[in-house]
């Protein structure tokens, strides 16, 4: 059972990295989900109660990527 605090990768390619208490999401952390969206804020049994999603659009060219890395 996983208490304290912890990173969860999943095969689906979710990944969580904050804080468990009886084997759930509990305190603050933070989910990526496969798709690149991120939720980030206080949990409360597996449930986000407070903080906000994000969606993030992935950098697929080298060239975009590159500008925003010398930005």
């Amino acid at each position: 059972m996983r208490s304290g605090w912890g990173v969860s990768h999943r095969s689906d390619g979710l990944h969580y990295e904050g804080e468990w208490f009886g084997n759930k999401r509990h305190g603050y952390g933070c989910t990526t989900f496969p798709d690149g969206t991120k939720e980030e804020g206080k949990y409360k049994q597996n449930v986000l109660v407070s903080g906000k999603r994000k969606n993030l659009i992935p950098l697929r060219t080298s060239k975009i990527r590159e500008k925003v890395d010398r930005a």
